[in-house]
């Protein structure tokens, strides 16, 4: 059944066409996925499909009922009583009561915490009708779509499967148009050197010497005009080959040059930060209780729970250090807020960076071109940049000061796939320590190397990737054979650390793993005797 008919779709912004699709359809029981950089017209193209935003070309025609989440809703009532999540997770209820043919959902992971998107992914993959989504989750985007729209510079370009199938897919076009372009500048190169050559052979033919008899001269003045003749004509055949060569365009650049940034001040102590029995509360809510944990030197740390449970309100209490919370004396930290309150509006992006920069300007400009700000786009002022935009300039402002513990609340808020790539390289790459909150679970995948998970109101420690950890969480599911196993061998490695332990290693923490360990494996033997 066809849901959604479009032809010849074109529309701009200003003098810009960000629009121009000759033709696509949405049938039922699509699932697409509509991707793109920020700015690019992905919520344009959803108001169209929708019938929101008459197309300034081009003919819509929509069959069936549509309910569609735009990003955002003003809503009196439910704004003045719900939090960010809970109105989306309100607005998205709705929409599945409703049950329409097709579901448009633009960025519906928007202030919601990681188990409010698993249960949008369950809900998604059992909904009957069509479902097109706008999101910068690439696990939602695996987990829903067979189809992935790319939304690149007006063009909208088809591909099969889910996002991990169309970004390997992209990335292998990608390559092959790199290597296309340098074969054919190489073979451009090679032509215009021979024409050159040619040219100057043509120039430096040399006239009859002055005591060559005149039969002599006539015979050589023949000889020279015939291989002018020759080189000219190879010459024209050589600009023949040159106009008929097959242009290839530079292909469009997405990932920034690879760096290796280390903190300019380092951090002499091993723990970076220990929180000891920290309890905060507000009148009628008791937020975190008797909580303890700390934080290593090059730890890459997420902290993680649901809306509402205190992840922005602990990182404000390390900034503020709060008594019951200990920073090592070397450190130099750096806090990113949602607020982007350290951007002035009337400088440019590079001039923001420089103010406070502790690195000379080419390291500040391959930063920069690693978090995709390139050539000219430096020189914007931030009053015009778009919240992605600010979102990489405020955090490359804090990351290039003299700072080597970064803070960071929800750094990947507002990015597109593209920018939330680069943001997790130069993470990953990051020689300081890091704290954040994120609840990009790819993101958080890629970056983290230790878990703090909020949990009744306590911080629970994992020692692993955010992978990892959800194998962890859901063990319930793995034989308990398997997990004794693998307790086991992690016993015997603490066991080894403890009794004899290296320059680096922390004794407290150290013992306290090998208690919850312990912990673990009695439960799990008590099972298995049963």
């Amino acid at each position: 059944m066809l849901l959604v008919k479009a032809r010849d779709l074109r529309h701009f912004f200003g003098s810009r066409c960000i629009i121009d699709i000759p033709a696509l359809d949405i049938h039922m029981g699509d699932r697409i996925g509509l991707v793109g950089r920020n700015g690019e017209g992905k919520t344009t193209l959803l108001r169209i499909l929708v019938g929101e935003l008459p197309p300034e070309e081009g003919v819509i025609e929509i069959y069936g009922q549509v309910g569609y989440l735009s990003q955002l809703e003003e809503d009196g009532e439910i704004q003045g009583r719900l939090s960010g999540g809970e109105r989306t997770r309100e607005r998205l209820a709705r929409l599945f009561a409703e049950n329409p043919h097709l579901l448009v959902l633009d960025e519906p992971t928007t202030n919601l915490d990681v188990q409010s998107i698993e249960k949008l992914e369950r809900d998604l993959q059992s909904f009957s009708g069509a479902v097109l989504v706008v999101s910068h989750d690439r696990e939602l985007l695996d987990s829903i779509c067979t189809e992935i729209w790319e939304l690149e510079r007006s063009q909208l370009k088809v591909y099969a499967g889910n996002y991990t199938a169309y970004y390997e897919l992209r990335e292998q076009q990608r390559e092959s148009a790199w290597v296309e372009y340098q074969s054919y500048l190489r073979a451009r190169r090679h032509l215009e050197e021979a024409i050159r050559t040619q040219e100057s052979n043509a120039r430096s033919t040399k006239k009859a010497p002055s005591r060559m008899g005149i039969s002599e001269a006539r015979l050589h003045k023949g000889a020279a005009k015939e291989r002018r003749a020759k080189v000219e004509q190879g010459v024209k055949a050589l600009k023949s080959r040159l106009e008929r060569l097959e242009v290839k365009e530079k292909p469009f650049e997405v990932k920034g040059p690879a760096i290796d940034l280390q903190p300019p001040s380092p951090i002499y102590n091993h723990i970076v930060l220990r929180v000891d029995g920290l309890s905060k509360s507000f009148p009628g809510k008791q937020l975190l209780q008797d909580v303890s944990f700390t934080i290593r030197r090059g730890d890459k740390a997420a902290l993680i729970g649901p809306n509402g449970s205190g992840k922005t309100t602990l990182l404000k209490m390390i900034v503020q250090r709060t008594p019951g919370i200990e920073i090592a004396g070397s450190v130099k930290l750096g806090y990113f807020s949602q607020t982007l309150d350290i951007l002035d509006e009337d400088k440019t992006v590079l001039e923001n960076v420089e103010a406070t920069a502790a690195y000379p300007r080419q390291l500040v400009r391959l930063v920069l071109g690693r978090l995709l700000f390139c050539g000219d786009d430096v020189h914007k002022k931030v009053s015009l940049l778009s919240g992605g935009e600010r979102v990489k300039c405020a955090f490359a402002k804090i990351f290039l000061q003299d700072i080597n513990f970064l803070v960071l609340d929800e750094p990947t808020k507002y990015l597109d796939i593209d920018s939330m790539e680069a943001l997790a390289e130069v993470l990953k790459d990051y020689g300081g320590t890091v704290l954040f909150v994120s609840h990009d679970r790819r993101f958080l995948s890629q970056t983290a190397n230790r878990i703090l998970s909020i949990q009744d109101r306590k911080i629970c420690t994992f020692m692993g990737s955010y992978a990892e950890f959800q194998e962890r969480r859901n063990g319930a599911e793995r034989p308990l054979e398997e997990s004794l196993l693998i307790l086991e061998h992690r016993l015997a490695d603490l066991t080894g650390r403890l009794s004899m332990p290296g320059p680096d290693d922390d004794i407290a923490e150290l013992d306290r793993q090998f208690k919850d360990v312990a912990a673990q494996l009695r439960t799990i033997r008590a099972h298995l005797d049963r």
